[in-house]
């Protein structure tokens, strides 16, 4: 055992099994790889922006924002509220708690002059109270960030970063047949509605990659 160990390294029998070179890959596997990495890329981007979405959402309103019977009482005009609300939750019905004084127009008209006056009616001071409580309560409850939304964020944007980075790479890919270039159109059909792209841009990169390929295919045809 120990002589055989201690044989000199040049006097070791070679190996005499042949290992067989990897089959042929397709012209465009490269693009392959990438057009797969891109869409998966894209699919996580997509689920990470749904749920940063869902943590985003604004749910269980304070009390103090519930629609009270009073609120109607004070005079206030509801032209964005609709009759299934239960509490004061939209921006837009913010809106309309921000500016609370009326207005009184006046006309008067002669031969020749019409004069149209408004005047500023201010609010009651009950009603100012009332509007002042909403929207205090509405901006703390709106504007507060909800449990899990931090992470939620940090990971569509990595998600967003590496979409980004993988669509780059195949933009940067030149596909050289038929079946490279439907792979790269994959990107243009996803959900069969077309490609926004990342962060809600345009497709243009792919398009004008696909441009770049079919270019170099016809300039490779003689004339």
């Amino acid at each position: 055992m120990n002589a055989i160990v201690s044989l000199p390294l040049a006097a070791a029998p070679l190996p005499t099994k042949i290992v067989e070179a990897p089959a042929s890959r397709h012209p465009d596997a490269r693009v392959f790889e990438l057009v797969d990495a891109y869409l998966a890329a894209e699919r996580r981007y997509s689920d990470a922006a749904i749920a940063l979405d869902r943590r985003s959402a604004h749910v269980n309103p304070p009390e103090v924002l519930r629609i009270r019977p009073r609120d109607f009482e004070l005079g206030k005009k509801l032209e964005l509220f609709e009759a299934s609300d239960e509490y004061w939750y939209r921006p837009c019905d913010i809106g309309q708690w921000k500016s609370l004084d009326g207005w009184q127009t006046e006309r008067h008209e002669t031969a020749d002059c019409m004069v149209l006056t408004q005047r500023r009616v201010p609010a009651s001071e009950e009603l100012k109270a009332r509007g002042e409580e909403i929207v205090a309560a509405w901006d703390a409850w709106y504007n507060k960030r909800p449990r899990g939304f931090v992470k939620a964020e940090r990971e569509m944007k990595r998600a967003s970063a590496a979409c980004f980075k993988a669509r780059k790479a195949l933009c940067e890919a030149s596909a050289t047949t038929v079946e490279g270039l439907r792979a790269k159109l994959r990107c243009l059909e996803i959900d069969g509605e077309g490609f926004d792209g990342v962060d809600g841009s345009d497709p243009e990169p792919v398009v004008a990659s696909l441009l770049r390929d079919i270019q170099r295919m016809v300039d490779t045809i003689p004339a």
